[in-house]
């Protein structure tokens, strides 16, 4: 299990090349928005690893067995099956209306869960530069561009946005940055204002 998991680490860093890309594992994603004064601030991503890989996760890493992970197994987690915090800043794609991408320059609220026997990541990912949206349109994603692991939005997922209830939140497939050699594409959240 642990080269397995140092296969998917490669995989979400970007190494993996297409033969291997189709995905292996599978998420199932929530989103909210944060916005303080008529500007997009931060991002907070839940993701919903799949059972079946959840499964070696919490084998390895619920020591007590008892369904959730306290803050000495998480820090043993993060450090030991991840690529570190920072690097999750890496799979949020933001774009505006002109298709220009906007960094995210940290992350932080890392949150580790079990939920129905899914390991759970809520984090919150922050903007370089807070965006302004009134008036416009921007697309957030948190997916792998590789494809080694779907992220999808499920019909019950919690989308939400805080700060702007003028402004509208909805998942699509975002046709304009495909990803997969161009053959996927890939679900984000279309965030739309009025003029305010």
């Amino acid at each position: 299990m642990h080269l397995f998991r140092y296969i998917v680490t490669i995989a979400m860093l970007g190494f993996s090349t297409p033969a291997i890309a189709h995905p292996h594992v599978f998420i199932d994603a929530g989103m909210r928005l944060l916005v303080k004064d008529g500007k997009l601030e931060a991002v907070e991503v839940h993701w919903k690893w799949d059972e079946v890989y959840s499964d070696s996760w919490i084998k390895d890493f619920d020591l007590d067995r008892d369904q959730k992970f306290n803050a000495t197994e998480t820090k043993k987690f993060v450090s030991e099956a991840t690529a570190g915090l920072e690097r999750f800043a890496e799979f949020i794609f933001l774009h505006d209306v002109k298709g220009t991408r906007h960094e995210f320059g940290g992350v932080d609220n890392f949150r580790l869960g079990i939920e129905k026997g899914s390991v759970t990541y809520d984090f919150r990912a922050k903007l370089k530069k807070p965006i302004a949206i009134s008036g416009t349109a921007l697309t957030v994603g948190a997916y792998d561009e590789t494809f080694f692991i779907s992220v999808s939005f499920p019909k019950d997922a919690k989308i939400g946005i805080e700060g702007a209830a003028q402004c509208l939140a909805r998942v699509i497939e975002d046709d304009q940055h495909l990803i997969y050699d161009g053959m996927v594409k890939p679900e984000v959240v279309e965030l739309t204002c009025p003029d305010f």
